[in-house]
């Protein structure tokens, strides 16, 4: 079913972005390493997904709470840096580019390779290896969120 997209409709509320845009999530089945990832977005969408604040959470969450992980759009930069993939002018409030969901003991950086960050399907969030492959949620302007097979 390659190509084919579902609407999903997310019940947990509204969300806004600060100039009162809803914040639409595409959930994409096809496993890919992050970078895969983010250049698929990037080319179909906007980007990887940014999370916000906790109404951002949530909505990944129900997104994507059958998967046991899901790339985001969050990277280790220069080594010491997290920051999200989607770096448009203006796109962020205040405080909204720090937004974390670390799991205990994250990020732990496990023999120096863990520059990418997964979600899981409770809302952490973990530093993992980069090559590794797995579903991911991409983000776009004002579409409804859906899932990709």
């Amino acid at each position: 079913m390659e190509g084919n997209t579902f609407l999903f409709t997310v019940v947990s509320g509204l969300c806004f972005l600060p100039g009162g845009f809803p914040h639409h999530y595409i959930l994409v089945e096809k496993e890919k390493t992050w970078t895969e990832a983010q250049s698929y977005c990037r080319e179909k969408y906007t980007d990887l997904a940014s999370l916000h604040n906790d109404q951002d959470l949530a909505q990944l969450i129900e997104l994507t709470s059958s998967y046991h992980q899901v790339w985001i759009g969050l990277s280790l930069h220069n080594g010491n840096s997290w920051r999200w993939s989607l770096k448009m002018e203006g796109y962020y409030g205040e405080g909204e580019a720090e937004f974390r969901n670390w799991k205990s003991g994250e990020p732990n950086n496990i023999g120096g390779y863990e520059n990418c960050v997964a979600m899981d399907n409770g809302g952490t969030w973990a530093d993992d290896i980069c090559n590794q492959t797995k579903p991911f949620v991409c983000y776009r302007g004002k579409k409804k969120n859906v899932v990709e097979m």
